[in-house]
């Protein structure tokens, strides 16, 4: 290794490990942005400061807001999924398809089945094969009947 590639090396390694600290201007600034509920990403975009870095001092300073995971919107909110168990418990629905069909009459937005099963699914619900019993027919019953007069005595 000559010596221009040994100082663009020390050069390179320097200018990592050697960081500025934050000026309590640039603290105060951060700390304001996040409380009027701006992104890390927004607040990276306007400070050049890293995402990491605003993170970091979200966490020292405010741990008791809450960070945006950067989701889409909810289709489903807490209340639609309050109602749907309501559906489900009561019997007026059977099938997510169906609960799906409500939930859009009464949102006025399309609705899929899937979106259903996975919002019931994350509150603890789930879907289960209905259990097959026999129809008994009045001569089964009559049979039963039989048999009970029999043993009986």
């Amino acid at each position: 290794m000559n010596h221009a590639q040994t100082a663009t090396n020390n050069h390179f390694f320097s200018t990592i490990s050697t960081m500025k600290p934050f000026t309590s201007k640039q603290v105060n600034h951060i700390l304001i942005l996040l409380d009027l509920n701006h992104s890390a990403a927004s607040i990276h975009c306007q400070t050049h400061i890293s995402v990491s870095k605003i993170c970091k001092l979200h966490k020292e300073h405010h741990s008791d807001l809450l960070i945006s995971k950067g989701e889409c919107p909810k289709i489903l909110s807490l209340l639609n999924l309050c109602y749907s168990t309501q559906l489900l418990s009561s019997g007026q629905v059977d099938t997510a398809p169906q609960l799906a069909h409500h939930l859009q009459e009464l949102k006025g937005r399309p609705v899929s089945a899937q979106t259903v099963c996975h919002s019931l699914r994350l509150i603890g619900m789930r879907a289960v094969a209905k259990v097959k019993k026999p129809l008994l027919k009045p001569h089964h019953k009559r049979a039963r009947m039989d048999f009970t007069e029999k043993y009986l005595h």
